[in-house]
């Protein structure tokens, strides 16, 4: 079975990361399995909170009576995608923070699989940079910081940390600070070193924690010399290999710049790069949520928000890659690959579903195949409200942004999350049919193949009670035209009754019916 990374705990909500933030004076509360962080403000009665990547559900009711307890001017919340719930945040007073104190995304692999499996998913480029750091024979070793008794190593590391960030120009805190971390995770973290030879100096570290099933890819160090020998792709693959040995599931690189706050940490976008080149899979947290307690608090967040760039809304499909919910023409659209729903697309749906009232007065049973944004469902409420609608969707990324944006009932109007040209392939036999069918499915600005040909045409048209109707957006590419008269004369060969309902630059709409 595939694991699902996105539901693994963060480094944040670990006992051992609780001990380094006591370490640093912070005061901790446990709540069940969530951490919660309190830091009170000097020569004030007064403390601020936060919550980083606690796994839900989030006990709202407690969190605000240690809110209660410590006199919060506020509570920070960034929330992790197991089990988040917008509609509780709500519910419980908070509202999206432009403020970040965690990183928002990260890459995870997943290394239950097999090594040659594993390596098999990195680019071209990892595996041949692997092979060249092994062709220079490069020696490995692991440190684990349980089994020092003195403090050298993880000194030696900080020295190749540093010299890092110096090449680089970033900022890293003091020792002090690190060697903290260090006692917290001690027993569950351990350093992995490149030389060149067995007695020479180290020329790149990582160093990992792992806790429950997760190896953690902290901090990396390497001098110039470990970036012309590939050392740091090395120190990866056997980071692998030693979590796989310590029977943990995943790995979680920590950090990686996010698309969604385009002006922060532009920095790390170049580790991003040697980061993505493992082929993880890029997880987007949710986006922070704040609950202020107070006018004086209420205040300094609407100061703070008006000089904090409010983040991007981005989602990562693997279906869809990148999705983006930004304004176009004034209206909340969905973008992936150019506009996919929402924004114009509500003014074309309610045009083409008006049209069509004036020519049927009523549907019992309609069948969506693509719901996107919803834009098509919204549609057929308005003007048929008594309708019963069933919608498919291949990527639930979408059903998630069509909810959260877009207000989309799903529990009155069944989903199903699957390939719509699969779905109508197996469900072609049911006795089962529809009065009202919608086809509207886009891979980007163009219709799957499979969905123009006149054997998928035919197995939508099995669904379709006698006297109902098909209502196909077809893409329309200016530069080839033919390429819509094909389709076209294939709609002809299988309906007695093609119409065009509606006419745009990007596609045209047309009503099938009477099936020949």
């Amino acid at each position: 079975m595939k694991l699902k990374l996105e539901n693994f705990i963060d480094a944040r909500q670990t006992p051992q990361w609780a001990k380094f933030m006591q370490s640093i004076g912070w005061i901790v509360e446990r709540i069940g399995n969530t951490h919660v962080f309190i830091r009170k403000l000097p020569y004030m009665n007064f403390s601020v909170i936060k919550i980083q990547h606690p796994l839900g559900p989030v006990p709202f009711k407690k969190i605000d009576l240690i809110a209660k307890k410590y006199n919060a001017i506020f509570v920070i919340i960034e929330p992790h995608p197991y089990k988040y719930n917008e509609v509780n945040y709500i519910k419980y007073g908070y509202r999206l923070s432009n403020f970040l104190f965690a990183h928002s995304a990260t890459l995870k692999i997943d290394i239950t699989l097999s090594e040659k499996n594993i390596f098999s998913t990195f680019s071209e480029n990892a595996k041949r940079n692997i092979k060249k750091a092994k062709d220079k024979n490069l020696i490995i070793s692991s440190v684990f910081l349980n089994s020092k008794k003195d403090n050298k190593s993880f000194e030696v590391f900080f020295k190749l940390l540093k010299n890092l960030s110096d090449m680089k120009k970033f900022y890293i805190p003091n020792y002090e600070e690190f060697y903290k971390k260090m006692v917290a995770f001690s027993k569950h973290s351990f350093l992995l070193f490149a030389r060149e030879s067995k007695n020479g100096p180290p020329i790149a570290v990582v160093w990992y924690a792992y806790y429950d099933g997760v190896l953690s890819y902290l901090q990396t160090g390497i001098t110039k010399r470990g970036y012309e020998t590939l050392a740091n792709y090395l120190l990866v693959w056997e980071g692998i290999r030693l979590g796989k040995k310590l029977k943990k599931k995943i790995l979680d690189f920590e950090s990686i710049f996010d698309p969604r706050y385009p002006t922060m940490n532009k920095k790390w976008k170049n580790y991003t790069e040697f980061k993505k080149r493992f082929h993880g899979r890029e997880i987007l947290f949710p986006l922070p949520q704040i609950k202020c307690y107070g006018f004086f608090s209420k205040f300094i967040n609407i100061i703070g928000t008006l000089f904090t760039p409010a983040p991007k809304i981005i989602y990562l499909s693997e279906i869809n890659n990148k999705i983006e919910v930004k304004k176009f023409l004034g209206k909340k659209t969905i973008f992936s690959d150019g506009p996919q729903s929402g924004g114009e697309f509500v003014f074309m749906w309610t045009t083409v579903i008006r049209k069509l009232k004036k020519i049927h007065t009523s549907f019992s049973n309609c069948l969506v195949l693509g719901v996107c944004g919803g834009d098509v469902i919204r549609a057929i409420l308005k003007y048929y409200p008594d309708s019963i609608i069933r919608g498919v969707e291949i990527d639930p990324v979408m059903i998630t942004i069509a909810k959260e944006h877009f207000e989309l009932d799903i529990k009155s109007h069944p989903i199903d999350i699957e390939d719509a040209i699969s779905w109508v392939n197996k469900h072609k036999k049911l006795i089962k049919k529809y009065d009202l069918i919608i086809v509207d499915l886009f891979i980007g600005p163009l219709n799957p193949q499979e969905a123009r040909n006149k054997n998928y045409l035919l197995d939508v048209a099995s669904l379709l009670n006698p006297k109902g109707v098909i209502i196909f957006n077809a893409h329309y590419q200016e530069k080839k035209p033919q390429d819509f008269d094909k389709f076209q004369n294939n709609c002809k060969e299988i309906f007695s009754q093609v119409e065009l309902l509606f006419i745009y630059r990007l596609n045209r709409v047309i009503l099938l019916t009477n099936p020949i």
